[in-house]
């Protein structure tokens, strides 16, 4: 499976999360730029297991920069940091080597390697990788929800949409209308309606939704449903590169921008 992303700046993850180590290789950093290690450790303990609502590993998930650092400062060359895995338990996966779970990607794995895939903790396919195509669905399907209720279709509507490692398209899409629906079709009628409208497949939803846009200082709080969509200019300036001034869309998930094709659709 391809774990390298980015163009010019292209970054590989690997490692299992109960094998000895997970980490990632940088390629195009720019020499001569400060790395504040500090801060960079003080952000990781953020997201360190063993709260009450997380796993009960104990990691400390602190980050060793192998090589392409010197004294602080980046040096042109890859740079590659490792978290060690210091609580791994891969013998609680040793039954699933023949018994793939459900709502995992173990069987998908196996058939995919042959079975010489690392099962410990889902190996390759556990939620780091997982994570860019449940967020890209998540943002989906709240646009897909709030235009189908503002077009008419329901009072309240929940989507869900289910995907399988491999294929682009969704495997499934489940639809409730909680008995609220407006129009003479059941909730897998509609379901099969979404999926005639809407291009599900991931790399569509980046396009349609503009994910690929720098808007994360700005979906760092607050929360990313329920805000309001809008444009801003930003300015991108580097020791390296010319200054680049772009105007971005912010919460493209929150538009009703397809309103009157949803309501052509369902002929209202």
């Amino acid at each position: 499976m391809n774990t390298t992303f980015g163009t010019y700046l292209r970054t590989t993850v690997w490692g299992q999360s109960h094998a000895a180590a997970i980490g990632c290789t940088v390629e195009g950093l720019p020499a001569g730029e400060a790395v504040d290690e500090e801060a960079l450790c003080a952000f990781m303990g953020r997201r360190a297991p063993g709260g009450r609502l997380s796993t009960q590993r104990r990691e400390t998930d602190q980050p060793e920069i192998l090589c392409g650092l010197m004294n602080g400062i980046t040096c042109g060359a890859p740079l590659t940091a490792l978290i060690r895995n210091t609580d791994q338990r891969s013998k609680d996966y040793k039954a699933i080597a023949d018994r793939p779970r459900p709502s995992h990607a173990d069987l998908p794995a196996q058939v995919r390697y042959q079975g010489f895939q690392d099962v410990r903790g889902g190996g390759a396919f556990s939620g780091k990788d997982c994570t860019k195509v449940d967020r890209s669905a998540a943002y989906a399907a709240r646009h897909i929800a709030k235009n189908m209720v503002a077009a008419g279709i329901a009072d309240e509507i929940l989507i869900q949409i289910s995907y399988a490692i491999g294929i682009a398209k969704p495997v499934g899409i489940f639809v409730n209308t909680y008995g609220t629906a407006k129009i003479n079709l059941n909730d897998s009628d509609i379901a099969r309606k979404i999926e005639e409208i809407f291009d599900l497949r991931p790399k569509a939803i980046e396009e349609r939704l503009k994910l690929r846009n720098p808007i994360y200082l700005e979906t760092a709080s607050y929360g990313h449903m329920g805000r309001t969509p809008r444009m801003v200019k930003k300015t991108y300036s580097s020791n390296y590169w010319p200054t680049i001034e772009k105007e971005v869309e912010l919460f493209t998930w929150e538009k009703l921008d397809y309103v009157e094709t949803i309501r052509k659709a369902f002929q209202l």
